[in-house]
């Protein structure tokens, strides 16, 4: 062992975890030198109280001798260790942080302020993911983090009121996230809008996903990043600008309510619409319907699904999701059948996830109207299927599944109807490699993967 260089012990110490490579230390000098390496402990993650180190040992240990870590999970306050977290001098890349303050208390919000200005003057810190809970009070933590300089990646979980009234006064650092991901609402939008503005030159990847109608202020905000590529949103004010301005815009989700006001409601879908028929990247699309008492007309709706399909160029999106469509909805099923017309206007369109499809709609899948189709997931109509099991007896997938050899096809079902009230295709007793299937019955809210048979043309 004396005879190996360093850099091979090193190359096999790599593959070590944290209470092995402390127990390496008691070895021998060069190995107490070795084991405390900087190329080791980057990549390593503190175990926590969580993680089968009740007393937090391992983990203390690794603050207090580890020059370095990958990942640090926090939750506060803490009542023992929390001035070690404050003042150690391991730098961490990724420090994920959720405070558990009681109603009115701070001290959770106080230690994690601590803790993040400690990381950042040490200069390693890349990650920042905060949790607050909901009844905390405004607090001066979401003002540390505003200033932090040197971040990649903020996402920051908080429905309440902690975010500043005022951000006035803050030395904001040079533009560095490139992804940024916050709840926005009422009291989070100055926050929200401050951090775009500030990295709008580095920023990448944002995350405004909410129920929230927030102001007109954001969208021209968003439309002034000009590296923007991943972009997850409600419809907001103003949207239509963004499609034309980020040019590089490559993914997109869009949290749609149909809870507001008709005319208000129809404006943002012209808005979303306008968007994607200027987004020249979009590879990816998800548009995520929340349910609403209110009736909406089908005009707006179809006209998104329309606008899927620029005039004038050809259309690259890859993979397009439609959820939580309800099928007594209205307008659910002319949107569908407008997006089953245009199935082949979307030459590039790989991946398909939608509501409840009639069967006949499935038989229009073909590979000359979509030729690149390589995944369908879908739920079935009532009364079509009691369980997958049946479901891949009907003559319609069998057809379908015949006719697109390269086509993977989930559904929504459990695997199996029950053993004590079979249907009929499962009181055959056939397709038992479905029920010898690793994933668990409740994997993937059901969801369901039509593996190869002996007798039915599945494809594996």
């Amino acid at each position: 062992m004396e005879h190996l260089p360093d850099d091979v012990l090193l190359e096999v110490m790599q593959h070590l975890g944290v209470r092995h490579l402390f127990a390496l230390r008691l070895v021998c000098k060069r190995f107490e030198s070795l084991a405390l390496s900087p190329h080791l402990w980057r990549h390593l993650y503190a175990p926590g109280h969580d993680d089968g180190d009740p007393h937090g040992c391992y983990g203390c240990s690794s603050l207090r001798l580890a020059p370095c870590l990958r990942h640090m999970s926090l939750t506060l306050p803490l009542q023992r260790h929390h001035k070690l977290y404050a003042t150690t001098r391991c730098g961490v890349s990724n420090l994920a942080i959720s405070v558990h303050d009681a109603p009115g208390g701070t001290a959770g919000a106080v230690q994690a302020d601590l803790v993040i200005r400690n990381q950042e003057a040490l200069g390693r810190m890349k990650i920042l993911d905060l949790y607050l809970p909901s009844n905390i009070n405004e607090t001066p933590l979401l003002r540390t983090v505003a200033t932090i300089s040197g971040l990649e990646s903020l996402r920051i979980s908080c429905y309440s009121r902690a975010f500043p009234r005022s951000l006035t006064g803050l030395r904001m650092p040079r533009s560095s996230l490139k992804h940024f991901s916050c709840t926005h609402r009422p009291r989070s939008e100055a926050f929200c809008n401050l951090m775009l503005t500030t990295h709008a030159a580095t920023l990448e990847h944002v995350d405004l996903l909410d129920e929230y109608t927030p102001s007109s202020a954001t969208a021209p905000l968003l439309a002034a990043i000009p590296n923007l590529r991943q972009l997850e949103c409600c419809t907001l004010p103003g949207l239509g600008a963004v499609g034309a301005a980020c040019e590089s815009l490559a993914s997109l989700e869009l949290n749609i309510t149909r809870g507001e006001p008709g005319e208000r409601f129809e404006s943002r879908m012209r808005e979303a619409a306008e968007l994607l028929r200027h987004a020249k990247q979009l590879r990816r699309l998800e548009l995520k319907y929340n349910s609403s008492d209110v009736s909406m007309p089908a005009a707006a709706d179809m006209d998104l699904i329309l606008a899927l399909v620029p005039a004038g160029r050809r259309s690259r999106l890859e993979w397009l999701r439609i959820c939580n469509l309800d099928d007594d909805w209205d307008g659910y099923s002319y949107q569908l059948q407008t997006l089953w017309d245009l199935l082949p206007s979307l030459p590039c369109l790989r991946h398909l996830d939608v509501g409840p499809v009639p069967f006949e709609f499935l038989l229009r899948v073909t590979p000359e109207t979509t030729p690149a189709l390589r995944t369908l997931m879908v739920f079935t109509e009532s009364g079509d299927a009691v369980c997958a099991h049946d479901f891949l007896h009907t003559e319609v997938v069998q057809t379908v599944l015949s006719v697109n050899p390269s086509l993977r096809l989930y559904v929504y079902l459990p695997k199996y109807c029950g053993q004590s009230d079979p249907c009929e295709a499962c009181a055959l007793g056939c397709h038992q490699e479905l029920r010898d299937d690793k994933m668990d019955y409740y994997t993937l809210q059901h969801l369901l993967m039509m593996k190869a048979c002996d007798h039915v043309l599945i494809p594996r």
